[in-house]
């Protein structure tokens, strides 16, 4: 094991004033650290012996004693701290699950059981040690060595998968390992040795990575499987078709294709057998359905819900015969979420229903606990119901780098979790490098799902002034006025509302940041900083222009000050940054193309999905344009963020979208051609919209076609429009452009804006 660098300070939690971690119960006091010596088992683990090493290694930077290790049958003089399964240990009963430790003293032995988990907390909880952030060093208090207490004890952890998704931790194992995550993503490499393993994916081992989530095309690729077994992959139009991670499943009831998976795992089991989680999961698109008469059969008894864990629950009861242990997780999301389609099947003994509420989690929808929407504790309380085992996996940061004050609400999340019996939870937060509060989230997250009962005040109070040093009081008045905006809005909340920051609010925490980099000018506050402007980067308008311009610099000159990045992606790193720069661009030079009228704003940004793409197309004012086509709904989206910000509330805005037909086929006028819809991402969750008819299509050209009325009405934060394609034949497909939001007393057509249908922002 590679030594670990680390910073030695004095009286660390004297200095915090907090020692958040402190454990409960009678305190017995050690002998002097010098009489003691280590000892570990005959035949020792891997882990036994580096947790063995990690103890040595800590307590000489903590105290400057190097403590020695023996190996039985060697028999130490003097005090001994067992480490491990040692004859002595034994004698003390049976030992710690996996995961769990105790630490115990009896006849002047410290007895630390549970490998480098009893080790850690021994260290962590007992002597003060932290490791707060991951690009950090641990932070190692200096310890009297007559003077050294513990409290014995035993602790298993409530969750037995326990991974937090901060990009600013991806791949910092050592940091992750101390903190005693136990990943299930491929973010992490945690080896048994350290702890880990356990999932599959975050073992270390190579190949495994397949293993963590939408397995269905990594475990049986089409380019392998096909040809020899098109029985595997879904019927589709009286043929057998071969499925893609983006487009389709697999032949959910094929008995031969459950074997293969297995046949599959156990030979992943035979290069990394402490590995007990794997996944069984659709691909991630809306493609579910297989045609055959035995899919179908199942699909319409139990939902698609039911035919994913049909050919879950196989493979599971094949594995299960070696390995009793096992646990196949199956991803229940989007069509597979909800246990109340299922009549005649359910989880397996040894199969994890693992609960995904992704469209319910996007947004404000965020700022709720999961008691408080009902359709998310209605299908919880039904996995629960029928599921020996089941993890939980929440969204917590899809609105990017803008500051988002969800701490007190994981905080009621994550006791909901234990107490309904959750076993696993999975944090999912927004994929950038500088993601407001990260490194303080990533540290109390991490600590709430080892503890839950460890209290979340504490835990920040502690972190800020252990992390922020000079700068922590402001940090801390900053963290408090986030918090309190979240509480004010929880008392108060209805449909539709959302935590929103005024100007004055901004003021306040432009000010407070300003100061606390003032007083200590380095990345940690840089990094909050630039989370704190992008909030005011959205739209660049007649309102804002000086204010953004102004913003937008100060970003540029702290990125490149502190050699930060939005994100670890180069390309979208610059699409960011050119984003901001071409809306300022843009509002100083004018419109590169025609508006309805100044006052317009347009909507040009929007995220692909299913298979469609930007492609080249004469015309069109935003370059490479997408191209929708049949069965591919959802498949492109338009964050209205920009519209959010420059829309005043209570406007009123005409929506026109342009477009352009790519027809072979005649069409009858009243069919439907193509829609936009939107998802409001308000406390109630909306679903507003219309789909266009072939008759409002008038060339075969670029044309507006005109929508609907939006009512900016008290309007939430998040939310996009959605395309979905009508009755189009196979091949053909419409092109779209941008969308264009008129303020209505702009708009000269009264009759026409008097005919449109409204939908609510």
């Amino acid at each position: 094991m590679k030594k670990t660098i680390i910073i030695l300070l004095f009286a660390a939690v004297a200095v915090f004033g907090v020692d958040s971690l402190k454990p409960q119960g009678k305190t017995v006091k050690l002998e002097p650290l010098n009489s003691y010596t280590i000892l570990t088992p005959e035949k020792r683990t891997e882990q036994e012996r580096v947790a063995a090493n990690m103890l040595a290694d800590y307590l000489k930077r903590a105290t400057g004693i190097q403590l020695k290790i023996m190996q039985e049958p060697e028999k130490p003089e003097g005090n001994i701290i067992h480490v491990g399964e040692t004859v002595f240990a034994k004698s003390l009963g049976k030992a710690p699950a996996r995961q769990s430790y105790s630490i115990a003293v009896k006849d002047g032995q410290l007895v630390i059981r549970g490998g480098v988990y009893g080790v850690i907390a021994l260290l962590e909880e007992d002597f003060g040690i932290r490791w707060y952030h991951p690009k950090d060093h641990p932070v190692i208090p200096k310890l009297n060595q007559d003077s050294l207490a513990i409290v014995p004890r035993n602790y298993t952890p409530v969750f037995e998968v326990r991974e937090p998704l901060f990009q600013d931790a991806w791949g910092k194992n050592g940091w992750a390992a101390f903190n005693r995550l136990q990943p299930i993503s491929y973010f992490y490499k945690i080896t048994e040795e350290m702890g880990g393993g356990f999932g599959a994916a975050s073992s270390g081992h190579r190949g495994m990575a397949k293993y963590f989530t939408h397995t269905y095309e990594s475990i049986i690729p089409a380019k392998k499987y096909f040809a020899s077994h098109p029985e595997y992959f879904p019927l589709k139009s009286g043929k057998r078709f071969p499925s893609s991670a983006h487009d389709g499943q697999l032949c959910y009831t094929c008995r031969g294709l459950a074997q293969a998976m297995a046949e599959e795992i156990k030979s992943s089991l035979k290069i990394a057998p402490e590995c007990r989680v794997f996944a069984i999961s659709t691909n991630d698109n809306l493609n579910y359905d297989c045609e055959c008469a035995d899919c179908q059969k199942v699909i319409k008894s139990d939902g698609i819900t039911g035919a994913a864990l049909l050919l879950a629950n196989r493979v599971a009861e094949d594995i299960a015969k070696t390995v009793p242990d096992i646990r196949i997780i199956v991803l229940c999301y989007q069509r597979t979420q909800d246990p109340e389609l299922l009549k005649t099947i359910s989880p397996g003994p040894n199969t994890v229903a693992y609960y995904a509420p992704i469209v319910q989690r996007a947004g404000s929808l965020q700022y709720l606990p999961w008691y408080d929407v009902p359709l998310i504790a209605r299908q919880f309380a039904g996995w629960k119901k029928i599921s020996r085992r089941f993890y939980a996996r929440d969204y917590i940061h899809i609105p990017a780098h803008f500051p988002f004050p969800n701490m007190d609400v994981f905080d009621r999340n994550v006791k909901y979790w234990r107490d309904m019996g959750a076993t696993g939870v999975f944090l999912e937060s927004a994929i950038f490098c500088l993601n407001s509060l990260q490194p303080l989230k990533n540290w109390t997250f991490t600590k709430k799902l080892w503890n839950p009962d460890w209290e979340m005040d504490s835990l920040i109070d502690e972190f800020i002034t252990g992390y922020y040093g000079a700068a922590a009081s402001e940090m801390r008045e900053y963290v408090a006025f986030q918090r309190k905006k979240w509480k004010d809005f929880y008392e108060n909340y209805k449909p539709g509302d959302n935590v929103t920051f005024t100007s004055a609010d901004r003021k306040f925490m432009q000010d407070l940041l300003e100061k606390a980099y003032e007083k200590s000018p380095d990345a940690k506050i840089a990094s909050e900083l630039c989370c704190f402007y992008a909030m005011t980067l959205t739209a660049c308008t007649k309102n804002n222009s000086a204010e953004y311009e102004e913003n937008l610099k100060r970003v540029c000159e702290l990125l490149t000050g502190h050699k930060l990045k939005m994100s670890s992606n180069p390309k979208r790193n610059k699409r960011i940054l050119g984003e901001w720069k071409e809306q300022l661009a843009e509002f100083k030079s004018g419109r590169s193309f025609p508006v309805y009228c100044d006052e317009s704003i347009v909507l040009k940004k929007r995220s692909l999905w299913c298979g469609v793409k930007e492609m080249e197309c004469t015309g069109a004012y935003t370059g490479k344009v997408p191209r929708q086509f049949a069965k591919t709904d959802w498949g492109v989206q338009w964050q209205f963020t920009k519209l959010i910000e420059g829309a005043p509330n209570q406007g009123v805005y005409v929506a026109r979208m342009r477009i352009k037909p790519d027809f072979k086929k005649q069409y009858k006028g009243n069919d439907k051609a193509f829609s936009l819809h939107v998802v409001r991402k308000g406390i109630k969750e909306s679903f507003q919209g219309r789909y266009v008819r072939f008759s409002e299509i008038k060339v075969h050209d670029w044309q507006y076609v005109y929508l609907y009325k939006v009512y900016m009405n008290t309007p939430g934060l998040t939310g996009y429009f959605y395309n979905c394609i009508g009755n189009l034949a196979e091949g053909d497909g419409i092109f779209y452009d941008l969308i264009e939001f008129i303020p209505v007393e702009q708009f000269k057509d009264k009759k026409l804006a008097e005919s449109l249908p409204k939908i609510t922002l």
